[in-house]
């Protein structure tokens, strides 16, 4: 992997604990970069650091959950502590709606599911630039599906939710990187 070597990196993974952010995680750690997997399973999350460190690189679980403000605070917090910055964020963790018509969902539930899937990735980003900005490589990911570009008839919530991550994550971090 001489190709891709994020070797003195720090990498921060939201929803690590399995599926994308767990791959995400490995694939960083393989590629040298230190690991922060952050998830609201602690035990999930221990196990994915310990195979990260198998790699070589520090690696540590930070229990999470995105739909709080202070458990985003302490996780940039202990990120920075820990590993003296951050070099990658990858907002991943989130959830999809049920499929069902808009006639169907409540105004509950679709604020909800934006809080759960595009306020707190905003939040979280938000928190996260400024230590981005100290970096050479700042770079973040938002992980989302093709129904922000491909809207179903089926999946409104979902639709409009990746519409906003996609929309989200490029203009905010390329106008504060410009910056610098």
């Amino acid at each position: 992997m001489e190709c891709f070597n994020l070797t003195g990196k720090t990498a921060l993974v939201t929803g690590a604990g399995a599926g994308i952010g767990r791959a995400t995680a490995l694939c960083f750690a393989e590629a040298g970069a230190d690991v922060v997997v952050a998830a609201r399973t602690q035990s999930a999350i221990d196990a994915v650091a310990e195979q990260c460190r198998q790699f070589g690189v520090r690696s540590i679980a930070v229990a999470t959950d995105i739909t709080k403000a202070q458990d985003l605070d302490r996780l940039v917090a202990t990120a920075v502590d820990q590993f003296g910055g951050i070099d990658l964020l990858v907002n991943n963790a989130g959830g999809a709606g049920a499929p069902m018509s808009a006639l169907d969902v409540s105004d509950t539930y679709f604020a909800d599911l934006m809080h759960f899937n595009l306020t707190s990735r905003f939040g979280l980003m938000r928190r996260c630039i400024p230590h981005l900005l100290e970096s050479e490589c700042a770079s973040v990911v938002m992980i989302s599906s093709v129904l922000g570009r491909m809207p179903d008839p089926g999946f409104v919530t979902s639709n409009t939710i990746n519409a906003g991550q996609l929309a989200t994550n490029w203009p905010i971090p390329m106008n504060h990187f410009a910056r610098q």
